[in-house]
């Protein structure tokens, strides 16, 4: 896990273009609810032994729009959760997300890389959690 003091991290890159390469539901990495797990592109951690670096290319996968995220939740009816694996290196468009998220009454979770995060003040009550599993110490 990286510590997230490098400033050039967060909100890297010219655009607010989130790219998605992979949808699934799941029942295993956020307790007690049926996830539909995100895993978006363009992580610039490039974490030792990460399991999915393939999704370090920013512009792999299509872009994650509005249509698309409201389509995916109406499409799985089902879930109680959206879990995203990565964005927070583009926070103000993974805040938008989360906010259509928020929208349909599901909880959100972020799985990311880092050792800290701090939420926007709106967002303070989203899990947060490690590869591990285990969740982060959020900083307010």
């Amino acid at each position: 896990m990286k510590d997230n003091n490098d400033k050039e991290f967060i909100n890297s890159g010219n655009d607010d273009v989130l790219y998605s390469s992979d949808f699934q539901i799941t029942t295993q990495d956020v307790p007690d609810e049926l996830s539909l797990a995100i895993s978006l592109s363009g992580c610039p951690l490039k974490c030792k032994g990460c399991h999915s670096s393939f999704t370090w290319d920013p512009k792999f996968g299509e872009p994650m729009t509005d249509e698309v995220l409201h389509t995916l939740i109406k499409n799985n009816k089902h879930i109680s959760c959206v879990l995203f694996y990565g964005g927070e290196w583009k926070l103000k468009r993974l805040l938008e997300l989360f906010g259509i998220v928020k929208s349909h009454d599901l909880k959100i979770c972020l799985y990311t890389g880092l050792q800290h995060i701090r939420p926007h003040r709106s967002n303070r009550h989203i899990p947060i959690r490690a590869p591990t599993g285990q969740p982060l110490p959020v900083s307010h």
